[in-house]
């Protein structure tokens, strides 16, 4: 997926977009679900932006330790970041995930 969200437009493979259009800004449902520390519900999802906010939300799925450390050590969050748009929205979804993997790493919960 990563691989997917950093490659150039003309080199996508779009299957695995299942259908969906590039798109700005970030529907605000799936805001609300990010906010909320919850799995972005694919009802929510309008375009490209959404899904890749859907799966750096998976990590609020995540019940063990070791696998948080292993998608913190392998900077996931971070990859997944840099094939999003920059803008407030995004910047907010990235903090809020990687404030929440930290969070979990220092509770050891």
């Amino acid at each position: 997926m990563i691989d997917y969200s950093n490659s150039p437009p003309g080199r996508k493979n779009h299957a695995i977009a299942i259908g969906l259009l590039e798109g700005k800004g970030v529907a605000p449902e799936v805001m609300e679900d990010l906010r909320a520390q919850r799995i972005v519900a694919r009802r929510n999802v309008k375009n490209i932006n959404d899904f890749k906010l859907l799966q750096l939300a998976w990590v609020f799925d995540v019940n063990y330790l070791p696998t948080l450390r292993a998608v913190q050590r392998r900077g996931y969050l971070e990859k997944l970041r840099d094939g999003l748009p920059v803008d407030a929205d995004t910047r907010e979804a990235y903090e809020i995930v990687r404030g929440y993997v930290a969070r979990r790493r220092e509770s050891g919960e």
